[in-house]
């Protein structure tokens, strides 16, 4: 696969399936490669929660994981340190620095950059969108608000109609939206479908930028997806990208689809293979490393 690589790799995502990724394909990239990762920031729970209520701030969480998969380890496990005392909980260092770098930008996009320049990190990450906003999902009895509750929502294994922003006028973040313009390939991450990839690319301008692109582009599919999960996913994907699908879905989903997966997708060349690691649901680092340098 021959990349232009004065152009970046653009990766979309949440924060535990992106920053995972990251690790290995920091160590597979070329040397003039550019990387960059445009972020959901919807999240409602848990730290990213309280800050997005107390300061009036998109959820900062994802962000601080996939800048912490970019350093070293001592300083990745300084950022992701999470305090325990009354006071603290439950946030983590890394949270606490972004936050004090927003209070001193004058936007989210700079205060990252500005985060990025104290721990020397180079490649670029973005926010979603700079405006704070909750995700909505639509299915046939009900409406969900709230990531969290909206996980809550699917790990019963109810079927999603459709997720959209509860804004329908958050505008995408100019500066990613100008990266994905001179990008040369685009990675879809594993994560949570709905409310990490799904969600990092529902601000107004990425689906249409995207889906008038013509670059390589790859979907790196949760481990251990049943065949039916894996079609589900896949049109629900279509749907929500006004018809765009990936050039190449990376699954383990069984050598031998159905049929109905050539027959629906024709366009997508579906690639059987084992990325899982011991811990279940998740990727090998190693076998992602050798995969990555496989493909950039």
């Amino acid at each position: 696969m021959i990349l232009d690589y004065k152009k970046s790799v653009v990766f979309f995502g949440g924060g535990t399936g992106l920053s995972r990724i990251l690790k290995s394909a920091n160590k597979a990239k070329k040397e003039n490669q550019n990387f960059a990762s445009i972020v959901s920031t919807f999240d409602n729970g848990g730290s990213s929660g309280i800050l997005r209520d107390l300061y009036d701030i998109p959820a900062i969480g994802d962000i601080r994981k996939v800048l912490s998969s970019c350093v070293s380890s001592q300083v990745h496990n300084l950022l992701e340190f999470r305090f325990d005392s009354e006071s603290f909980t439950p946030h983590t260092i890394g949270n606490l620095i972004l936050l004090s770098c927003i209070k001193k930008n004058t936007s989210i996009q700079d205060a990252i950059d500005n985060y990025r320049e104290i721990f020397q990190i180079k490649q670029l990450v973005y926010a979603s969108s700079e405006i704070p906003c909750d995700l909505t999902v639509e299915s046939n009895e009900s409406t969900i608000s709230g990531e969290v509750n909206i996980n809550n929502f699917v790990e019963e294994n109810n079927e999603i109609i459709d997720i959209r922003l509860k804004n329908n006028d958050i505008p995408a973040n100019k500066k990613a939206l100008k990266s994905l313009s001179s990008s040369s390939m685009i990675i879809f991450s594993p994560g949570d479908f709905y409310t990490s990839l799904i969600a990092s690319m529902l601000p107004n301008g990425y689906i249409e930028k995207i889906s008038s692109l013509n670059n390589n582009s790859i979907w790196l599919t949760n481990c251990n997806l049943s065949q039916k999960t894996l079609f589900d996913q896949v049109n629900f994907f279509r749907n929500k990208m006004q018809g765009f699908l990936p050039k190449k879905i990376i699954h383990d989903s069984g050598s031998n689809l159905d049929i109905k997966f050539s027959k629906e997708f024709p366009e997508v060349t579906f690639v059987n293979k084992d990325l899982q690691s011991s811990e279940l649901g998740k990727h090998d680092l190693l076998k992602l490393e050798v995969f990555f340098s496989s493909i950039l």
